[in-house]
C-alpha cells in the first residue's frame, strides 16, 4: 500500500463500510458529487473539517485514521490535521519545537564556520 492515495484509501474503506457515495456524503454533510470528485482524483483531499468528519463516518480505527490523515497532509502539503490540532492544544510541545529548531540553527552556524 505504498502507492496509496488519500481517493484510493478512501474509495477503499467506503467499499469495505458497505456505503454508497450518496450516503457516505449524507453522513459527512458534504454532497455526493463532491465527495465523487475527491475519490476520482478531480480534487484535493478535503479541508480538516470534512476529512474529520469522513473519518467519523467510515468509523475508521485509530490506525486507519493516520492513515487517511497523513495520506490527506501529504497530498495537501499541510501537517496531518490530527497533529496540527494536537499542537494547537499543547503550547508546551510548540515551545519544545521551537527550542529545538533555534538549537539546530545555531548548531548549523557553528558547523559553517
Amino acid at each position: 500500500m505504498a502507492d496509496e492515495t488519500f481517493a484510493s484509501f478512501l474509495s477503499r474503506k467506503k467499499e469495505e463500510a458497505r456505503l454508497s457515495n450518496t450516503k457516505l456524503a449524507r453522513n459527512a454533510n458534504i454532497s455526493a458529487v463532491y465527495l465523487g470528485e475527491i475519490i476520482n482524483g478531480k480534487k484535493i483531499p478535503p479541508d480538516k473539517k470534512t476529512q474529520y468528519a469522513l473519518a467519523d463516518a467510515l468509523n475508521l480505527s485509530y490506525e486507519d485514521r493516520v492513515m487517511f490523515f497523513n495520506l490527506a497532509a501529504s497530498e495537501r502539503g499541510e501537517l496531518p490535521v490530527d497533529v496540527y490540532d494536537y499542537l494547537l492544544d499543547n503550547d508546551d510541545l510548540i515551545s519544545e519545537i521551537r527550542e529545538k529548531q533555534t538549537a539546530e540553527k545555531i548548531g548549523d552556524k557553528y558547523e559553517k564556520r
